[in-house]
């Protein structure tokens, strides 16, 4: 079981598309540091608050109302490696989709897209338990809008 690592990677990487690489420290049973590639955090707007989401380049996510750091532990903490995944070998990313609205909470999380099944339920249920507060609102212009953010979950064997 210390053989096998998984890392967390969304809300603190938003905006990072470039390659990491991870210190021996980090990964011990590895001779050489791993290239772990940091995907980005994507948020939509509904700006006219009509329902339509519009892609958000130029803004951060708000943070969860509890802080970045407390959410990211509690969800990496909570977050368990499928054992039928690790058993096979398999890796990869889950994206969720996360609905928030004006209030900053959270109305709905849904998965986006997936390398594989089996990953999905474990993303899902880390982000709830680690989602307790609910989100900061997102205001544009002086009004307070809805908002959804897709967030990449990795999972990777070492």
């Amino acid at each position: 079981m210390d053989k096998i690592k998984f890392f967390f990677f969304g809300i603190l990487l938003i905006g990072c598309t470039n390659t990491k690489s991870i210190s021996d420290d980090q990964n011990k049973n590895s001779k050489n540091a791993t290239q772990v590639p940091q995907l980005e955090v994507i948020l939509y707007v509904d700006v006219l608050n009509d329902g339509n989401y519009v892609l958000q380049d130029s803004l951060e996510v708000p943070e969860p109302k509890q802080g970045k750091i407390p959410f990211l532990k509690t969800m990496y903490s909570n977050m368990l490696y499928p054992s039928e995944a690790r058993d096979k070998g398999i890796q990869g990313n889950v994206v969720l989709g996360v609905s928030v609205d004006i209030n900053g909470n959270v109305t709905n999380v849904s998965i986006v897209r997936s390398d594989h099944t089996l990953l999905e339920r474990s993303a899902l249920k880390a982000f709830e338990h680690a989602e307790t507060e609910g989100y900061n609102p997102l205001t544009i212009d002086g009004n307070t809008v809805p908002y959804k953010f897709e967030m990449p979950v990795r999972f990777m064997l070492h």
